[in-house]
């Protein structure tokens, strides 16, 4: 039984276990020893590998994309807290300054009133 295309190797491993059952076959020596068999079934296992490849890399890049993202994101939380970090610096600066003069005022009165 020969295996004259991509083709007829697709349609006998949808009815015979697919790739492993071709696998198997190939092992069994169930070709026997034609090289048109032999080369087409092995493109066709070959397609099958590269079309897992393909996915798998789809898979990651889409996984470095949410990476990269949440990086991102990250990131732009961390500088948001930096510059609330530095407003609450400046604001606690003001403050310290008023409470200062406060204190000033409030000695100023203590000693003009004794």
């Amino acid at each position: 039984m020969g295996l004259e295309s991509i083709e007829a190797v697709e349609a006998w491993a949808e009815i015979n276990g697919g790739e492993e059952g071709l696998k198997i076959a190939i092992a069994a020596g169930r070709f026997g020893n034609d090289r048109r068999t032999h080369a087409n079934a092995t493109a066709w296992l070959d397609q099958k590998e590269a079309e897992r490849a393909k996915v798998r890399d789809s898979a990651q890049d889409a996984l470095r994309l949410r990476e990269v993202t949440a990086a991102e994101v990250s990131a732009r939380a961390s500088s948001d807290s930096a510059v609330a970090a530095a407003t609450s610096a400046r604001s606690a600066i003001a403050a310290a300054i008023f409470a200062f003069f406060a204190l000033l005022v409030s000695v100023a009165a203590y000693f003009k009133s004794a």
